[in-house]
């Protein structure tokens, strides 16, 4: 089956088409396809949403969540590549849209870590490739698959990818194109037992971050990992609008951002402890709190958790008090 390279498909974006480059990303990375089989869809997912894409290109024209979320988290790092924030913010509320400058940071970090010394788009290609197969590991027939091959009765949708593509590589042909050295990278990034999202948003402690430990001695390797995560996210409601990033608003980009700036001081020796630290008490900057106090530090993962920022909810986390040892809800007692 004949397939387009990655600028041949960026230049397909340039139509405006959306569903165009759907078609053609099934071409050129057919494995998309097989998250419109029997899947194992993410919880939040279970509504019956309008998926205008799995709608329109999967073989019994049904909403397939994952399908939905994938293209769009694709569409989304085309969008960035191609500096159209208008495009990536269609259907964001004006009040909380991807800010000006956010979109040209996450632009400038995407290409300058995913930057090949070839001067190519390997790099671009690798995070495509990241995205297109990570929920694989859903797809009743892969974990038939890794059943029958290894014995293993795996839950872990990760660890199911995982070892499909270490015992079965040839089935994933978008996988198997890419390089030895871009191959080793997603494996890498399969093996940290570490979730961004979670650290994102508090729900990490310092022995979280042990699960990148496989990470830390190659930054490509931890660049991949993030960015996959951040354009993953910036997909997770690719079901229910194809116009844009429902879920990658200014806030959320800007903590994800940071999270990002004190991940990689790992690369350079950082302990876990401080990593994590440091990355709480900047989140708790703003309402004077402080990891320190060990309250204070309870307080600042629940603000992160809650996604309360600055503005009218700041008072939010000052509701709650210490009763017998025990953190409520101020009025609750």
């Amino acid at each position: 089956m004949a397939f387009l390279s990655l600028e041949e498909l960026l230049a397909v974006d340039s139509t405006g088409d959306n569903l165009k480059v759907a078609e053609e990303l099934c071409r050129t990375y057919p494995e998309i396809l097989w998250l419109t089989k029997d899947t194992l869809a993410s919880p939040e997912g279970a509504a019956v949403p309008p998926a205008f894409f799995s709608t329109r290109l999967s073989g019994d024209k049904k909403p397939h969540v994952e399908f939905d979320r994938t293209i769009v988290g694709i569409l989304c790092l085309f969008w960035v590549l191609k500096n159209e924030r208008d495009r990536f913010t269609a259907c964001q509320a004006e009040k909380l849209k991807l800010s000006e400058q956010s979109f040209a940071h996450l632009k400038r970090y995407t290409e300058t870590a995913l930057r090949d010394p070839s001067g190519g788009l390997a790099g671009i290609d690798a995070l495509v490739v990241a995205t297109v197969i990570n929920d694989l590991g859903k797809v009743r027939d892969v974990v038939d698959m890794v059943r029958e091959t290894t014995g293993v009765d795996e839950i872990d949708h990760d660890k199911i990818l995982l070892m499909a593509l270490r015992t079965k590589p040839d089935v994933m042909p978008s996988f198997r194109r890419l390089s030895p050295k871009y191959q080793q990278l997603l494996l890498d990034g399969l093996e940290a037992k570490f979730n961004f999202a979670q650290f994102v948003q508090g729900e990490n402690v310092p022995a979280s971050l042990t699960g990148v430990q496989g990470l830390v001695q190659n930054r490509e390797a931890l660049d991949l990992f993030i960015y996959h995560a951040i354009y993953d996210m910036a997909g997770a409601a690719g079901q229910f609008n194809a116009k844009g990033s429902l879920v990658l608003l200014d806030s959320l980009y800007q903590d994800m951002s940071i999270a990002t700036s004190y991940l990689q001081q790992l690369t350079e020796g950082s302990p876990f402890v401080k990593v994590c630290n440091d990355y709480y008490d900047h989140r708790g900057q703003a309402f004077g709190l402080t990891t320190r106090d060990v309250h204070q530090r309870a307080l600042i993962r629940l603000c992160c958790m809650l996604r309360i920022h600055t503005g009218r909810r700041s008072f939010v986390p000052f509701r709650f008090t210490l009763v017998g040892g025990t953190l409520c809800p101020s009025d609750s007692h």
